[in-house]
């Protein structure tokens, strides 16, 4: 339960059901409980998806700064069919890609020169 991040999703599930109805008031709309159900779902589903392969992507940064992650720890799986998320290689579904970006744990400051891009915004 832990890789979903229960306490994050809460917080935007419970976010979400709160600014409902001051979003659909604002909108002179009249907002039923089923639309704020199907919404805070879709909000809490999304957040957990996000949660998981965030952590799924960061495995190596999480084993040195954060070992008590379940998937660091090894007490949930990466690979397998059977698993949820997983293809015949396991891991995340296809066409998903961990994309990295600089971390000041292990690169150096992030500089649009040292991207290749220059001061005006354009490909150098």
């Amino acid at each position: 339960m832990r890789v979903t991040h229960p306490v994050p999703v809460a917080m935007y599930m419970l976010l979400m059901a709160l600014l409902a109805p001051i979003a659909a008031f604002s909108a002179h709309r009249a907002l039923s409980i089923d639309a704020v159900v199907r919404l805070v779902l879709a909000m809490g589903c999304a957040q957990a998806a996000i949660g998981i392969l965030n952590d799924y992507c960061d495995r190596a940064l999480d084993a040195a700064s954060k070992p008590q992650k379940p998937l660091v720890r090894g007490t949930v799986g990466t690979g397998g069919p059977s698993r949820a998320g997983g293809g015949e290689s396991g891991g995340p579904p296809r066409g998903t890609t961990c994309v990295r970006s600089p971390s000041p744990v292990t690169s150096a400051p992030f500089s649009p020169d040292s991207a290749g891009w220059t001061h005006d915004g354009a490909p150098a």
